[in-house]
C-alpha cells in the first residue's frame, strides 16, 4: 500500500487560511506562502495544488499508526 497517496487531503485555500475570497491574480508562490503560514507542519505536509485550482493537496503525517509504546507515530512514506 502506498501511504503517500492514501493519506492525502484536498482542501480549498479558503478553508485553510480562513479568508472568504482569494484574489484570482495571485501567483503560485504567493498561494504557497499563504498556505505554509497557516498549516500545522507537524500534522500536514503541503504537496502542491490540484491542477490550476485553489485546492491544496496536503499529506497527513499521522494516520492511526502507533509505535510499540502505543503512542501515535509518523507515517513512513
Amino acid at each position: 500500500m502506498n501511504t503517500s497517496l492514501t493519506h492525502t487531503r484536498i482542501k480549498p485555500i479558503q478553508a485553510i487560511t480562513g479568508k472568504h475570497t482569494i484574489h484570482s491574480g495571485l501567483t503560485v508562490a504567493e498561494k504557497t506562502k499563504m498556505i505554509q503560514r497557516k498549516i500545522n507542519p507537524s500534522r500536514y505536509e503541503f504537496i502542491g495544488f490540484l491542477d490550476r485550482t485553489n485546492s491544496a493537496v496536503l499529506r497527513e503525517r499521522f494516520y492511526n499508526v502507533r509505535d510499540e509504546l502505543g503512542r501515535f507515530a509518523a507515517v513512513k512514506a
